[in-house]
């Protein structure tokens, strides 16, 4: 249910725009499918790139500084009647490595698939991936939603698929790009906005702390 609820508010909220999509294919990348040394924003060889807040309780707000994410040959197999489903692809932040990501779903009951079923927390390197799915545009129009979040840098981005992208275990083709966005609470280096008080607080030159945990 919270996912779902997620789900309704991005799009309501416009945050969950149509992709921008980015024709070059798996199979022409030469680059190293290893954990994402760094998809923070900064340092990102395309330069910097200001953007308005856009937050409407999303839980996240616009980065002032934005890279793209690109979701490189994402799968999903499902099994024994759509009861387990098994999701693959790979996060590619822009620079020399991609984060390879799988897991597996299950369904809850023989009533509900595993197409069907949203699935919180999968540890895919430096990233917390959850998956949801919503029927709300009617019979046929089905859709799947990522959450990625790079627990590192703070940011987050909703990948998108409808059914029929990934039905029958068709990779997706081609890969389509995201601009991750900076969660709600958190400064550039990554500290929730209460640390950030604490520290000030504290007094002027106080060491500080870097929050790497979870959404």
């Amino acid at each position: 249910m919270i996912i779902t609820t997620l789900i309704l508010a991005l799009f309501y909220s416009g945050i969950l725009a149509i992709p921008t999509i980015q024709p070059e294919s798996w199979s022409n990348d030469t680059r190293t499918v290893a954990t994402c040394e760094s998809c923070s924003v900064h340092g990102h060889k395309s330069g910097n790139a200001s953007a308005s807040a856009t937050d409407a309780g999303s839980g996240a707000s616009e980065s002032s500084e934005s890279s793209e994410w690109t979701i490189r040959r994402l799968q999903r197999k499902c099994y024994k009647n759509n009861q387990i489903c098994v999701w693959k692809f790979g996060i590619d932040c822009g620079h020399d490595r991609v984060t390879k990501c799988y897991f597996v779903v299950n369904s809850l009951g023989r009533n509900k698939t595993a197409t069907e079923t949203d699935s919180p927390d999968h540890v895919c390197g430096r990233f917390t991936v959850s998956s949801g799915w919503s029927g709300q545009f009617g019979p046929g129009n089905g859709f799947s939603v990522l959450a990625l979040v790079d627990n590192e840098s703070q940011l987050i981005a909703w990948p998108s698929y409808s059914d029929k992208q990934i039905q029958n275990g068709t990779v997706v083709k081609p890969d389509q790009t995201y601009t991750p966005k900076k969660l709600k609470g958190t400064d550039k280096g990554g500290r929730r906005e209460d640390e950030q008080s604490e520290d000030e607080e504290e007094g002027e030159g106080s060491p500080t702390s870097v929050n790497s945990g979870g959404w």
